[in-house]
């Protein structure tokens, strides 16, 4: 049998060709149990991608402002951007606004901290701590919308150009994310990496579609069953469609719709951009009538 499930990377690419991921363990999870119960070196995992747009490719011309906003495991991805950010535009900075439990459950807290050390004045990094120890000298809550723009407001006299990554729970991303759009920040500059399947909006279709597919320079026409996305019914008929994480969170399996009409579960990876310009995610869209799809 096999399962399939989708992890950041959290190592830079100067370690290349190997990879490093982290999985924390979810009681009763299948894979994570498994990775860390049986999983020993030697074994072969097969790897898909890497997929997704939570990404940034260093410039070394550029002069730049990132400000990271994470909380618990969402910390996963910043710790392949980050370090590559720093190392490779020298005149870039980092702030990292960082939420978790207490001091124990602060992940990479070591590395993290090396990373400040070797790049003062240029990375900064915010602990907030909900349930810290009494010896605690940080900020004590959640990563918060009125933090966040207390930050901002102490860098607005920089020259830097400011982009906003944002992984970690839903509810934080969601609050934050509406914090900075009231700010005026475009939602070009808004990043959201999601680790959740995206919730049931609506009843599924009671009734098969057709769907055209166009994939790679062939058409293929298939039913859509009741209840199946494009992806399940697209891949069933044996069409090459890209896909990765297959819950809507890294737009791997993106087409655009020329014709007819989906629904879709939220909150998902597309951005406003992406769904002006016609695009779905095949993992979760379900056909409402009859649908033409690209596969570019």
């Amino acid at each position: 049998m096999v399962h399939r499930r989708a992890y950041s990377i959290c190592s830079t690419p100067d370690v290349l060709p190997a990879l490093r991921i982290a999985v924390r363990r979810v009681e009763g999870g299948t894979v994570s149990t498994y990775l860390h119960d049986r999983a020993k070196p030697g074994d072969m995992i097969e790897a898909h991608g890497p997929s997704g747009a939570f990404t940034e490719t260093p410039d070394p011309k550029q002069r730049r402002r990132f400000l990271m906003l994470a909380a618990g495991a969402g910390i996963t991805p910043m710790m392949s951007i980050i370090p590559a950010l720093l190392r490779g535009e020298p005149d870039t900075e980092v702030d990292l606004v960082y939420g978790n439990r207490s001091e124990e459950s602060i992940l990479f807290r070591e590395p993290i901290e090396q990373l400040a050390a070797a790049h003062p004045g240029r990375f900064r990094v915010h602990h907030v701590l909900s349930r810290p120890s009494d010896g605690w000298r940080g900020k004590r809550g959640r990563v918060d919308p009125a933090f966040v723009s207390s930050l901002i407001d102490a860098a607005q006299e920089g020259e830097a150009h400011t982009d906003y990554m944002l992984c970690g729970p839903e509810a934080m991303m969601q609050a934050l994310t509406e914090m900075l759009e009231g700010r005026g920040v475009p939602t070009s500059r808004i990043r959201r990496e999601r680790f959740v399947t995206p919730r049931q909006t609506s009843p599924r279709p009671d009734a098969p579609q057709r769907g055209v597919y166009h994939v790679r320079g062939t058409s293929w026409e298939v039913v859509i069953p009741a209840g199946k996305t494009l992806l399940q019914a697209g891949v069933a008929a044996g069409l090459p469609l890209r896909s990765s994480c297959a819950m809507g969170g890294c737009a791997a399996c993106k087409v655009k719709l020329h014709r007819g009409a989906v629904h879709m579960d939220e909150p998902n990876a597309l951005t406003a951009r992406e769904r002006e310009d016609g695009y779905v995610l095949a993992c979760i869209a379900y056909a409402t009538e009859p649908v033409e799809v690209v596969s570019e």
